[in-house]
């Protein structure tokens, strides 16, 4: 695709080099304007497109006509009183007199074709000072002057999952949103211009599926031009659409908000789900040691033995749920610690059979989190170490079992909140807004992309009506 960037008033220069000599749009000897509260055909003559865009948009919806026939009256001398809302939430009127709209449309500074349209420009200029712009912000706030409160949506090329979510919905609804269009592209045969505005009117898909976009130009209103979709996309558009109704309509909203939201609710069931298996495996646990310490009180080395054998029953790479803090560990050890004295105290044998069978699930739960085999051995080699035929030292195996959860956490923390969890975080940061900005930086090659994959001779194309 040929890419040709021109200004609005460069494009506007070479469509008035065919408007010389207009003469504001009425027949010859008529000295009298129409203002009738109804927006007609019209051409462009100044650097406004934006606006008449809008203007065309809202003759195509039911609440768009209505406000604008509350929006302007004649004022009986052939001029009209423009009301505008403003964001004080009080009206201003503006009178707009007969040679105003009639020198305007003389010199080109107004539409031609329509006055109605002529006097809400007018109006407007009078307002603000001119009628250069075209923003998001400059189209939502001319809209809220006629219409009163209304939502707002846009989206741009940078995902394309929205300009066909946006397609499809006023597709759906057909005359329900007041709806406009931009391009950062020119397309190679001109017929979309970039950094001009047009209306989307209405949207039709052929029994192949194939979907056309049916825009009108405010150069020449009266007559839509059919676009294929595809060959919109190929020029980067920019979609802005209004509704009159303020709730909030899901089938605009961003793709990027919707995957944070989708992740959001995907985390919070897997937080869900790992609580309840967290809570299962410390009841479990909490039994298990209830029954050690209840054979630990039989003075009975055999049902010792076979209490701390029931460690087994937990699933050995969840056995950090007995660990999980260091004042946990410390409990646990006190424990072990009096079974060994009320088992046999003399009884090497008995004493390290008994630790390893309490340790070992741990070491072997270490080993799965991907902690240092070096780590790991000298944990177990400083846990033997602590036995002799004199006794052992249970602070030295409590310091080097409370070290060894420290890098078991540092690799797999079975109670991080999945929604804090850097994975989560790597793909959608906390503000959506920022997803969006991170995507920014790839749209071009992105775009080029779509562009060579999917170009074709438009004109081959043709229609099956349905």
């Amino acid at each position: 695709m040929t890419r040709v960037y021109l200004t609005e008033a460069q494009t506007q220069t070479e469509y008035n080099r065919t408007a010389a000599g207009r003469s504001g749009g009425r027949s010859s000897g008529s000295v009298w304007t129409n203002i009738d509260g109804v927006i007609g055909n019209t051409e462009q003559m100044a650097n406004d497109c934006w606006l008449l865009s809008i203007l065309n948009s809202l003759r195509d919806t039911d609440w768009g006509r209505e406000a604008v026939k509350n929006a302007i009256k004649p004022d009986g001398k052939g001029g009209a009183i423009v009301t505008f809302h403003l964001d004080n939430g009080k009206t201003k009127d503006i009178h707009i007199k007969y040679k105003e709209i009639v020198r305007a449309q003389e010199n080109g500074n107004c539409a031609i074709g329509d006055d109605d349209v002529a006097a809400f420009e007018l109006a407007y200029e009078k307002l603000t000072g001119n009628k250069d712009g075209g923003s998001y912000y400059d189209k939502e706030a001319f809209i809220k002057m006629i219409c009163g409160n209304v939502s707002s949506y846009f989206t741009t090329a940078y995902d394309m999952r929205d300009i066909d979510s946006y397609i499809k919905e006023i597709e759906r609804n057909p005359n329900k949103y007041s709806v406009t269009l931009g391009f950062e592209y020119t397309s190679k045969d001109s017929t979309l211009v970039a950094h001009h505005a047009y209306q989307i009117q209405r949207v039709s898909t052929n029994l192949l599926g194939k979907k056309y976009i049916y825009l009108i130009n405010p150069w020449d209103s009266s007559e839509p031009v059919k676009v294929p979709l595809s060959k919109i996309k190929k020029c980067s558009p920019c979609i802005t659409v209004f509704d009159k109704s303020t709730d909030n309509n899901e089938n605009f909203k961003a793709s990027y908000e919707k995957d944070y939201e989708e992740a959001k609710r995907h985390s919070a069931e897997v937080l869900e789900q790992k609580t309840k298996t967290r809570d299962r495996l410390l009841g479990e646990a909490n039994d298990i040691m209830a029954q050690l310490d209840a054979a630990i009180n039989t003075y009975n080395y055999k049902k010792i033995k076979k209490a701390i054998q029931a460690l087994d029953k937990i699933n050995p790479y969840n056995i950090i749920y007995m660990f999980h803090e260091d004042s946990v560990i410390t409990s646990n050890i006190e424990r072990l610690d009096k079974a060994l004295k009320l088992s046999n105290w003399l009884n090497i044998g008995r004493k390290k059979t008994l630790m390893n069978l309490f340790i070992e699930p741990l070491l072997s739960y270490a080993k799965y989190c991907g902690v240092d085999d070096n780590i790991i051995e000298e944990t177990r080699k400083t846990c033997k170490k602590s036995f002799s035929l004199f006794g052992y030292k249970k602070e030295n195996i409590i310091s080097a079992l409370q070290n060894l959860r420290q890098h078991i956490f540092e690799k797999r923390n079975p109670f991080s909140d999945p929604i804090d969890n850097s994975i989560v975080k790597k793909h959608l940061p906390t503000n959506p807004f920022e997803r969006w900005k991170q995507t920014v930086h790839r749209a071009d090659s992105l775009r080029e992309q779509y562009i060579n994959s999917q170009y074709y001779d438009d004109d081959k194309d043709e229609e099956i009506t349905q």
